[in-house]
């Protein structure tokens, strides 16, 4: 093992060592060189030891122009047996072997460099990604710091090994770790006493002279140090030399210690955050599998209304989208726009019942200069702006009688006349019409014109209200918690199980802009990580409207497994075993619906 040992004048006090573990190894004042050096004279990359074969070269820096080696200049030099290294005011001697010598003791400047070494250990973790690179870095920083020959970090799991990272270990010495790492007597002791353990002369030891790990990596000295964040055992760090015995001092352990159990709250963390990114990974790749567009749904009546709208998107007959208010029917208005021929040109809504009757007219056909008073210049009707493209007409049974009939014209011409204007333009555009009234009965009333409705009644869609559409209510609620969080409350990760049982009993009279609101309201009052009924508005014990007794046995059985899966996050397995069923029932409910499509 390769040692660079630097003192800031020849023949003073060794400042520190670093052991030489990369094909790279990084010299200068920048805080993320694998050797720092401080001062004026120094670069932030002034040199590189780089491994070539089995060679160590020293290479100079972008910004430098020579270095002093063994007291001559040189641009770049093979590095032998104690070579001496000047840069600025330091002194660096590089060994290509450890030489035995005395244990060291821990001073003031070894303990500032590890607690420098965990400052930027822990900066690191907002640039990386991989909890194995925080543990590589990890490992390099406290064997530099306690001058071990050999070590290794592994993550626990529930007997077994998570993840290792390991240096100067033999493959076979890394598999015997992963598979056998319970079975050491040293890591044993260290995770069940939850205590570091030095031994100074493991060889010699009866105690742990057979242990697996001295026996195999031919250890002198060992230094086992538990993992701990709060009462969680995370992991161990095991550190070894084979050639010095009482390497590891108590005020080595002092130092390791420390870093150890800063380092746990810092692993932890990144722990943390790559399973928070694996959960919303998997919750974005539940909502691709489920989602139409922007419309987002899993029950087969959805599933119905997304093949209508592939079906007819790239015709051109008129649609009629019925439902509720707060369904989303110009999320389907949008759906059909987007995925026909007309992508590319204009989309444009309008509510007809919104608009005052006085000024509907002209908002739909457009008027021209002095048509009438406050007229003062030439404007654009809604059918114009839609031009090749779709017009979407938002509660379309709010029509006054007298423009039924001018939009009956449009409808049949495909032209509008301005209000004022003397001439007709041309226009092509695909309808939409949306109403949450029952049409039929408006027709028979009177207030509808038979011809206009079938005329607009070219492709009929029902929208289900959210009540009728089984566990799609907890899909679409997770995706808007998901959606407002970041803004609201980024502490709130999910709903609690009473929370769930409210969105799935509850009628939805407001349908999807009600739970929209309703999600919004409680990320604001939630105090925990979990939204309840109560942060909901909502009480969890809701009744349901009552069906015949042979529907309401189906449906509670569909209804409950599909909200235990939604509990489970969709593990089959895990609702099978709590449900205390065969795992095929829950595959046949799923299997139903998938056969109906």
């Amino acid at each position: 093992m390769a040692i660079v040992s630097v003192c800031k004048t020849a023949g003073s006090t060794e400042l520190f060592r670093r052991a030489i573990f990369k094909r790279v190894t990084t010299l200068g004042s920048a805080p993320d060189c694998d050797v720092v050096l401080a001062g004026p004279e120094v670069t932030p990359l002034h040199a590189m030891i780089v491994l070539e074969g089995t060679n160590f070269q020293l290479s100079r820096g972008p910004d430098v122009r020579h270095l002093i080696v063994s007291g001559q200049k040189k641009r770049k030099a093979v590095l032998e047996h104690q070579t001496t290294i000047t840069i600025g005011p330091y002194q660096i001697r590089f060994d290509l072997f450890d030489e035995p010598r005395s244990a060291p003791e821990a001073s003031g400047d070894t303990l500032m460099d590890a607690y420098r070494r965990l400052h930027q250990f822990s900066l690191r973790i907002a640039e990386s990604e991989k909890v194995e690179d925080l543990l590589d870095r990890l490992l390099d920083d406290v064997m530099e710091l306690a001058e071990a020959e050999k070590g290794f970090i592994f993550l626990a799991g529930d007997k077994n090994v998570e993840k290792l990272v390991a240096r100067n270990l033999r493959p076979a010495d890394v598999a015997d770790i992963e598979n056998e790492a319970w079975s050491d007597t040293i890591i044993q002791q260290t995770i069940e006493s939850r205590k570091p353990l030095i031994i100074s002369d493991a060889m010699s030891d009866e105690s742990f002279h057979h242990a697996r790990s001295v026996a195999n990596l031919r250890l002198a000295s060992v230094l086992c140090v538990p993992l701990i964040h709060r009462d969680t055992v995370l992991g161990v760090l095991y550190l070894g030399n084979r050639n010095i015995v009482n390497l590891f001092t108590a005020e080595t352990l002092s130092v390791v210690s420390v870093f150890a159990a800063q380092s746990a709250l810092l692993i932890h963390a990144a722990l943390a955050l790559q399973e928070l990114k694996a959960d919303r990974d998997r919750l974005k790749d539940r909502l691709e599998q489920r989602s139409f567009g922007s419309m987002i749904g899993a029950s087969e009546c959805m599933r119905t209304v997304f093949r209508t709208i592939d079906r007819v998107a790239s015709t051109t007959l008129p649609v009629l989208v019925e439902g509720e208010t707060g369904t989303g029917k110009e999320l389907v208005a949008r759906e059909l726009h987007n995925r026909g021929d007309r992508k590319s040109k204009p989309f444009v809504a309008v509510n007809c019942g919104a608009i005052p009757e006085n000024l509907l007219e002209s908002e739909l056909f457009g008027h021209v200069r002095g048509a009438f008073t406050g007229a003062t210049q030439n404007h654009r009707g809604m059918f114009e702006r839609a031009h090749e493209g779709t017009l979407f007409l938002d509660e379309v049974g709010e029509l006054p009688l007298q423009l039924q009939v001018k939009l009956l014209r449009v409808l049949q011409d495909q032209v509008v006349r301005p209000v004022g204007a003397e001439r007709d333009i041309p226009v092509s555009v695909r309808i939409v019409a949306a109403t949450n009234r029952n049409m039929e009965e408006r027709v028979r009333e009177g207030s509808f014109r038979e011809d206009l409705f079938y005329r607009l009644n070219g492709i009929r869609l029902q929208l289900p209200p959210l009540r009728d559409r089984d566990a799609d209510v907890v899909l679409i609620a997770r995706y808007m918690m998901n959606q407002h969080c970041e803004e609201l409350n980024p502490e709130v990760k999910d709903f609690d199980e009473a929370a769930i049982n409210s969105l799935m009993n509850h009628a939805w009279p407001g349908n999807i802009r009600e739970l929209d609101n309703r999600i919004k309201k409680a990320l604001i009052m939630a105090a925990g990580t979990k939204l309840t009924a109560e942060d909901l508005g909502l009480d969890a014990d809701s009744q349901e409207t009552i069906l015949p007794l042979g529907e309401a046995k189906e449906r509670f059985a569909r209804h409950y497994v599909q909200k235990m899966l939604n509990i489970n996050d969709g593990n089959r397995a895990k609702t099978a075993k709590d449900l205390e069923v065969d795992p095929r029932t829950i595959y046949r409910y799923l299997q139903a619906d998938r056969d109906e499509s």
